[in-house]
């Protein structure tokens, strides 16, 4: 027989799964930017999903003195953020996403990454609140 006790962790455990797997379906929706389109740079020739750890940690510096020039440049801030998340730099790419949301509080294309980016963090409350924010009606 179950007890409160067990209900209780059961039903958590539940609405945290329910929350995780609505952001990233309403994240996945938000993909259609055409400024995040996969790539590092031109120069590169390779998507950031075809990278190496040793590409991605030369692309990370790479984009990363291009990026401390002008943090407020967005599609350098969202490359270096995903390019930070997939070489398992989560707390950095995250702080590069705050700063980029703070810049652009009302652009959806950056809250649906800062959702993303939160949610990858484990903050599932603020990062349903993020992708809330980038949705639109229609």
């Amino acid at each position: 027989m179950l007890t409160s006790r067990s209900m209780n962790a059961t039903g958590k455990r539940l609405l945290r799964a329910t929350v995780a797997i609505t952001i990233a379906a309403t994240v996945a929706g938000c993909g259609t930017s055409k400024f995040t389109t996969g790539s590092v740079s031109k120069a590169s020739g390779k998507a950031i999903e075809q990278m190496s750890a040793g590409d991605l940690d030369k692309a990370s510096r790479s984009l990363g003195k291009v990026y401390s020039s002008n943090p407020s440049d967005k599609p350098t801030a969202l490359k270096y953020a995903q390019v930070l998340q997939m070489d398992g730099r989560t707390d950095q790419s995250l702080a590069v996403m705050r700063k980029l949301a703070i810049a652009y509080p009302k652009d959806r294309d950056v809250l649906a990454a800062y959702g993303k980016a939160l949610a990858s963090a484990g903050e599932l409350e603020p990062a349903l609140d993020a992708v809330r924010r980038a949705q639109t009606p229609d």
